[in-house]
């Protein structure tokens, strides 16, 4: 009976002198990623990083602005009546004010812009700016209180000269 027990107890302490050697290891791995998280957030420019930051006040949503390339990029779209809109005539207005981006990027921007109530999806691929993206983005003619005329942003077709 003697025997059993300690054999279990010298099982025990082989188990812990192992786990304690995988929580080292660990604690050095942890260390890495945190020097490497430091360096990579070093190299990242002060606007970029403030997309990470903590918000200071967690009983207020965090409202962002939407990013100076993807506002130069959006303002083609932003004269009432809003447009339509594709993945690919956003790749040429980015193309057009000099930033360059992805097909994928511009999905995930857009899925970001729609659910931030920037961007509307009208149909699959298809979107169309909403006032508030546009007075955000500085839209052409929109101050504040500005709301487009739904029934003239369903057309394609600019509106007649009074």
């Amino acid at each position: 009976m003697f025997d059993a027990l300690r054999a279990k107890v010298e099982d025990r302490r082989r188990r812990l002198a192992e786990l304690e050697r995988e929580r080292s290891v660990v604690e050095i791995e942890l260390r890495t990623y945190e020097d490497a998280l430091a360096i990579v957030q070093a190299a990242v420019p002060a606007p970029v990083r403030a997309f990470t930051i903590h918000n200071p006040n967690p009983t207020e949503p965090r409202r962002r602005k939407v990013a100076a390339n993807w506002t130069a990029t959006l303002r083609s779209f932003a004269t009432p009546p809003f447009p339509l809109f594709d993945i690919d005539e956003v790749l040429r207005a980015a193309a057009d004010v000099g930033f360059e981006t992805t097909r994928s990027n511009v999905r995930s921007q857009m899925h970001a812009l729609v659910s931030r109530g920037r961007v509307e999806r009208v149909s699959d691929g298809v979107f169309r700016l909403t006032s508030e993206g546009a007075r955000e983005i500085g839209g052409e003619g929109l101050t504040e209180g500005t709301v487009a005329d739904e029934t003239a942003a369903d057309t394609l077709e600019e509106p007649a000269a009074a």
